[in-house]
């Protein structure tokens, strides 16, 4: 493996700092696990279940209290904190005095703003501390983790990460990372999360499946994981049983999954995460049941939240005991999974992490070499070309650029139409389920007595919930399907019509692909504080997820509803409180009508961008600049001809670069 990466060093593949790396990594022989995978897909609660058996590591509420922890070996349990240096510190204090009025209220930037603001009010607890805390780490009692992870720990407004050892032999030589995410609201924690992701050798990829990969999803594995390299991917689906209790079989959820999962693929085209993607087979399971079946059960009785889920749980599955929990909650094949990994797969996962760097790198590599070709050989061509020629192919170029301005214009133009349709049908079906709702929990009150009144209401107002978050998946991907077919046939189109003047059109139109691709990531990206948003795309708007905020404050209120009312009145008094609770969701759906309408033109209007309105703008004025002189052409005419001839020869060089790699990978036998 070390004359692996040397081989790679020589050939500029990776620099001596990767090399080194690796190196560290093969010696110290850790294996590092990261647990990833959008906020509230359960990430925290699958370790609670698979390693204490009980509530330690808190649910993040909100991305500042998702913090980053490690979990390794130790024979004693113990907690290590490592605090903000000051200045970090001082940067979270400058951003949490920045004007929120200046920014939109929706954007990243707003978030990262709030987040800061929380995390500066929750540190005056301890204000005479921070300076002498800051820049430092400390040790800790197990016990007293909720004071470093806690969403009000005392130290949780300037802890960075945590470090928890625990004595479980499977520890040993690993690392487990939960990690809070890539939309971190505070920059230096998100940097950390990337530091941790580039040592891990494994990711456990969490999906929801309710939603299961998504376009954020797929963001987090084309391009986070992509970038760095792992060695295998375990693929969780969580929440399987909210699924089920609605009807789905396990093969439809797994179904589902693996649907999602082969498009991507093919979408994508990468070669090595295709490869570790096709050999993870998505396990379903519940993290919450699990933790449920393992967990005291004093606990579960004594907590409300808690003991509403058992006995939802126990409802939908016919069960009554922890033992059963267990079985249904399906956790054990993931835990055999990621034990399997450790006790039998570890020394094959750390030779083929740095493999996979190391190939995807000279892909990379030879991916830009061929554009680059391509590219100078369109110019080349077109300047070779006699004076009366030129001319006329830099008219007919032009006269090209305005029919794809005009294709872009109508696809623009239906989009929006179509897009309307949808949202309205969206809003209309939001409507239809919150009004079948309304009487339903009439119902229920008639229906029901008084003392099993309420607990019937609640289990309704769940079944509220999971149907909105099912509408707005349902809608998400008719939104997504929209937008990729609209970006294909555009696509299409644009390069048909630019064949007309260009022998290999694909380089040509390859930004404006690049664009549409983006906009079509776009349309599923929920918002910051509920998904992983790509970080290099600030000012994407969110799309649907604000279903999810806009009716979260409305469910909520819900189970608040006080219970205390009068004996012989109670059934009206509660329709009254029903009644009152539904009449607020008019205000909702009139606030998502006006979300749809801001996000058109921030989202449709993507498609007309400046490399979809300029694909052919840069040949043409390359074109423009020699054509009066035939001199300067025919200077230009040799300089390309010898650049093609480099780039054909580094071409041909790293293809048979990566030829000997692959042989090389192969004599390694762990392909």
């Amino acid at each position: 493996m070390a004359e692996f990466a040397d081989s790679a060093l020589e050939k500029n593949w990776i620099n001596k700092e990767t090399r080194d790396s690796i190196q560290e990594k093969l010696d110290n022989d850790t294996l590092t696990i990261g647990v990833i995978g959008q906020m509230k897909c359960g990430k925290s609660t699958f370790l609670n279940a698979f390693i204490f058996e009980d509530e330690v590591l808190p649910a993040a509420t909100t991305p500042m209290t998702a913090a980053l922890s490690v979990i390794t070996y130790g024979e004693k349990e113990s907690v290590e904190a490592e605090f903000y240096s000051q200045q970090e510190w001082d940067e979270i204090v400058a951003q949490s005095n920045m004007n929120l009025a200046d920014v939109d209220d929706n954007s990243p930037m707003a978030s990262k703003i709030k987040a800061a603001r929380e995390l500066v009010g929750k540190s005056s607890r301890i204000a005479s501390q921070i300076s002498v805390l800051l820049g430092t780490k400390k040790t800790d009692y197990f016990a007293n983790l909720i004071e470093y992870v806690g969403a009000d720990g005392k130290y949780v407004a300037i802890t960075k990460s945590v470090t928890i050892h625990y004595p479980k032999e499977y520890l040993k030589g690993v690392e487990i990372v939960d990690t809070p995410g890539f939309n971190d609201p505070v920059v230096s924690r998100e940097e950390r999360t990337k530091d941790f992701l580039k040592k891990a050798d494994v990711v456990l990829m969490m999906l929801y499946a309710g939603r299961a990969f998504d376009s954020t999803d797929r963001s987090i594995i084309f391009k986070n994981v992509r970038n760095v390299g792992v060695g295998k991917i375990l693929i969780g689906v969580n929440k399987y049983d909210l699924n089920y209790a609605r009807g789905e079989t396990l093969e439809e959820i797994s179904g589902n999954v693996k649907s999602e999962i082969r498009k991507a693929c093919k979408e994508d085209g990468d070669p090595i995460i295709k490869e570790l993607l096709t050999d993870a087979e998505p396990v379903l399971f519940s993290a919450n049941m699990a933790l449920m079946a393992k967990m005291p059960f004093s606990k579960v009785q004594s907590s409300e939240n808690l003991k509403f889920h058992w006995e939802r749980t126990c409802d939908d599955f016919e069960i009554s005991t922890q033992k059963e929990m267990l079985q249904e909650s399906r956790i054990g094949n993931l835990e055999s999974a990621i034990l399997t990994t450790i006790e039998k797969s570890k020394a094959e996962i750390l030779f083929k992490k740095p493999l996979n760097l190391i190939m995807q790198s000279g892909i990379n590599i030879s991916d830009s070499i061929g554009k680059s070709l391509n590219e100078k050989k369109v110019l080349l061509e077109n300047l070779s070309r006699p004076d009366d020629e030129l001319d006329e192919q830099i008219e007919g170029l032009n006269k090209t650029q305005k029919r794809v301005d005009k294709a872009i214009g109508r696809c623009v133009e239906s989009l929006k139409e179509n897009y309307d349709d949808k949202a309205e049908s969206c809003i209309k079906k939001i409507g239809e389920i919150i009004e079948s709702a309304e009487h339903d929990m009439y119902d229920a009150i008639d229906n029901a007595k008084r003392g099993s009144a309420q607990y019937e209401l609640e289990k309704r107002i769940d079944r509220l919930n999971r149907d909105l978050q099912n509408t707005e998946s349902f809608f998400e991907k008719e939104f997504r399907k929209m937008m990729l077919e609209a970006g294909d046939e555009l696509a299409a189109e644009v390069e048909e019509l630019i064949a007309r003047y260009v022998q290999d059109p694909e380089d040509l139109t390859e930004a404006l692909k690049c664009a549409l691709r983006k906009v079509e990531e776009n349309s599923s990206e929920t918002s910051a504080q509920d998904g992983e948003a790509d970080e290099n795309n600030e000012d994407s708007p969110s799309f649907l997820g604000f279903i999810g905020e806009c009716f979260k404050s409305f469910i909520k209120g819900f189970l608040i509803i006080p219970i205390i009312i009068d004996m012989l009145s109670w059934r009206s008094e509660m329709k009254d409180k029903v009644r009152e609770f539904f009449t607020d969701a008019t205000g909702y759906i009139e606030e998502m009508k006006e979300k749809f309408a801001a996000l058109q033109d921030s989202y449709i209007n993507r498609l007309n961008t400046e490399a979809a309105q300029q694909v052919l703008q840069s040949l043409i004025s390359k074109l423009e600049e020699f054509k009066n002189s035939k001199a300067d052409r025919e200077l230009a005419v040799g300089q390309l001809k010898k650049e093609c001839e480099k780039l054909q020869a580094d071409k041909t060089k790293i293809e048979a670069d990566i030829n000997n790699m692959q042989q090389l990978k192969v004599q390694l036998a762990i392909i």
